[in-house]
C-alpha cells in the first residue's frame, strides 16, 4: 500500500509542475521570453527591443513586463530614444529617410548677385546676364530657377522682359528654358523698374549646365541682376 500510495503522490506532483510549465511556454513570444505575441503592447515593446532602447531586464531574454521603472532606468531609455547614445542607432534618421542620403534631402544653391552691369545694349535680341558656374548633377535633379533684374533708362523709356535660359556647353549656346516670358515691363526715364521670372527645368545626370538669365527689350543704361537655382533630386 505504501508503495502505491508513492506512486500517486509522485504522478501528482509530475502533474502539477506540467501545468505550472504550460503558461510559461504559451507565453513566451518572438521578442521576450516573458511577452507574449498578443500582448497588447507588443509592437511597443517588440520596438524597444529593435531600436535597442531596451535589451531586457536580464540575460534570460526577459522584459520584465510588470516590474517597476527607476529613474536610473528611465534615464538610459531617454538617453538611447534621443539618438545622442553612440551605441543606438537613431529611430528616425535623415540620413536614411525613404532611402535617400542626407545630402539628397537637402536641395543645393548656386547664387549670382551681380551689382551695377553698366550699359547693356542690344538686348532686343536677347543677352545673358548673371550666368552662373557649371553644375553637373550627379543623378537626375530638377532646377528651379529664379531670376530677379531691374533696369533703368537714363535718356527714353522702354520695355524689359526675361526668361531663363540654360546651355550644355559652357555658354558657348543657349537654350530658352520655356516658350513663355515674364510680364512686360515698361522702364521710363531716370526710375528703377524690377521684372522676376520663375521657371523649373529638368537636369539629366553628368551632364554639366550652365543657367542665366536671358534678358529683352531695349537697351539700358543701368541693370542689376540677381539669379538663385534650387537643385533637388528628382525620381527616375
Amino acid at each position: 500500500m505504501l508503495q502505491i500510495t508513492i506512486s500517486k503522490r509522485a504522478a501528482f506532483m509530475v502533474l502539477m509542475a506540467v501545468l505550472l510549465v504550460i503558461p510559461v511556454v504559451a507565453l513566451a513570444g518572438a521578442v521576450f521570453d516573458d511577452v507574449s505575441d498578443g500582448s497588447t503592447h507588443i509592437d511597443g515593446i517588440t520596438f524597444m527591443k529593435t531600436s535597442g532602447v531596451s535589451v531586457g531586464c536580464d540575460a534570460l531574454n526577459n522584459y520584465c513586463p510588470k516590474d517597476n521603472v527607476t529613474r536610473e532606468q528611465m534615464g538610459t531609455f531617454m538617453y538611447r530614444l534621443s539618438g545622442n547614445d553612440p551605441a543606438t542607432p537613431p529611430s528616425v534618421n535623415a540620413d536614411t529617410v525613404d532611402g535617400y542620403e542626407a545630402a539628397d534631402l537637402m536641395p543645393g544653391f548656386l547664387l549670382v548677385d551681380e551689382g551695377l552691369l553698366g550699359v547693356i545694349d542690344n538686348v532686343a535680341a536677347g543677352t545673358e546676364v548673371c550666368i552662373t558656374a557649371d553644375y553637373t548633377p550627379a543623378g537626375d535633379e530638377f532646377a528651379v530657377l529664379d531670376g530677379r533684374v531691374s533696369a533703368r533708362h537714363d535718356t527714353s523709356s522702354g520695355d524689359l522682359w526675361l526668361r531663363t535660359a540654360i546651355s550644355t556647353d559652357s555658354g558657348a549656346t543657349w537654350t530658352d528654358t520655356s516658350s513663355r516670358v515674364s510680364p512686360e515691363e515698361v522702364v521710363t526715364t531716370t526710375e528703377d523698374h524690377a521684372v522676376s521670372y520663375v521657371d523649373v527645368v529638368e537636369l539629366t545626370g553628368g551632364t554639366t549646365y550652365t543657367f542665366a538669365i536671358e534678358v529683352n527689350g531695349s537697351t539700358f543704361d543701368d541693370m542689376r541682376c540677381q539669379f538663385l537655382v534650387t537643385l533637388m533630386p528628382r525620381s527616375a
